[in-house]
Parts: C-alpha cells; structure tokens; sequence
C-alpha cells in the first residue's frame, strides 16, 4: 500500500493511516502500520534508529498518526502524552444528533478485554475510568437511506479505549457503520468501515520543540463526502 507521509525528518515520521489496518503488530499478525512504514524507509534508505508507536488508533478508524524513529523522540513525546500536552481531535459522522449542539460528555467506562468491548458503569464502579470529551456539532443532514446524520468535531480530554465510540453511543448517537456500537450495523458479519477520523494533531517537536500542528479532512470518503466542508 501507498503511504500518505505529512511530515518526515530524522526524528519523526506523521502520515495518514487507513481504515482496516492495526496500528502496530497484534495477535492476527495482518500487516500493519509499522511494517508499512518500514517498508516506505527502506524503499528510498535511510537511517533510523527505532520506529515507536506514540498513540493508536483503533483498527477500524483512519487518521492522522506520528511514529518516533529515535529513542529520544519516543521519550519526548510520550512525555508529552502523559503530562496532557499531546492534542489530537476527531471528526466522526453518526446516526442522529444531540438538542445541544456543542458540550461536553463525561462516562465512566469499564474495558472488557476478551471480547475487545467497552461499556459505560456508574460513577462508583471500582473498574471504572473516567472518560471525558468535548464535542461540537457542526453539520447535519437528512440522507435518504440513512436518516438523519451528523457531522462532529471531537476533543479528547482522556484517551479511554473505544471512548469516542461508546460515549456517542450511549448518548444516542452512535457512529456511521460501528458494528460493535451502532444497533443499526450490529447484525453485519463482515468488518465495515466506521466514520470517525483522527483529524488534528498538535505536540512539540521532540528536539527542535517547535509547535507542530497537522490536520487533514477525508473530503472524498463516504460519508464524509456528504457534507459541505
């Protein structure tokens, strides 16, 4: 597969990564995107040192990513990551829209490893985590199969597993094509792409420590596509 590269130098690598590929090496040994970025640097040599994943996307989810290719980059940046100095926002398109067009959503959610499912607890719960994320509305239509549908902008403020998924869910408006999440897509058997985009990110550049800022919109992906941007 082609590799869409946004940014490249000695210390870091950000480009797009697609829908259906892992993040990094799991248990189904499919390709993913660290073996992907490894072929793309060996194409055209060059030296580097490691090749870290700093943050993950759900298979199933595209966007915007960075890998690390020295150790030193790896330290700063999952620094940066723990001390909250690490943005990444979101744009997902879901089955129905909220009243209040713009807040903030905050669950606590218990992870439930061996069926790779998260869902929402109460407050109290002693495997529960907080979740929390802040959202905005800015778009929706009325699809003539689909119903109506919402364009979101997504902030988070934790990085819980599934998060953006199960908080819209059980908000009522689940994700376009979550078979795990979305009632509406729940009986389908084959894997089926879902609408959340990892759209923005913002950090410090490991050694330069200049403020780095990428976004990108999927304009010609269904049903991104749909809405006027």
């Amino acid at each position: 597969m082609n590799l869409d590269v946004l940014f490249e130098d000695p210390h870091i690598i950000v480009c797009i990564k697609p829908s259906g590929i892992a993040s990094q090496p799991d248990p189904s040994n499919d390709t993913d995107m660290t073996h992907v970025i490894h072929q793309y640097l060996k194409e055209s040599p060059r030296d580097y040192e490691t090749l870290d994943v700093i943050h993950r996307l759900d298979r199933p989810v595209q966007g915007v990513m960075v890998y690390s290719k020295t150790k030193h980059a790896t330290k700063r940046l999952s620094e940066q990551i723990r001390q909250h100095n690490f943005y990444k926002e979101y744009i997902a398109v879901t089955n129905g829209v909220p009243d209040q067009s713009s807040g903030t959503l905050t669950h606590y959610l218990k992870r439930i490893p061996s069926i790779n499912y998260s869902k929402v607890v109460k407050e109290n719960h002693k495997n529960g985590k907080k979740a929390v994320l802040e959202y905005s509305v800015t778009n929706q239509i009325q699809h003539s199969t689909e119903g109506l549908l919402g364009l979101w902008q997504i902030k988070l403020i934790t990085g819980r597993h599934h998060q953006i998924r199960v908080q819209l869910s059980q908000e009522g408006y689940p994700l376009w094509g979550d078979t795990k999440y979305n009632p509406r897509y729940r009986k389908k058997t084959k894997w089926h792409q879902i609408a959340l985009f990892a759209s923005g990110l913002n950090f410090t550049h490991p050694v330069s420590k200049e403020n780095l800022s990428f976004t990108y919109y999927p304009k010609d992906q269904y049903p991104f596509n749909l809405f006027n941007v």
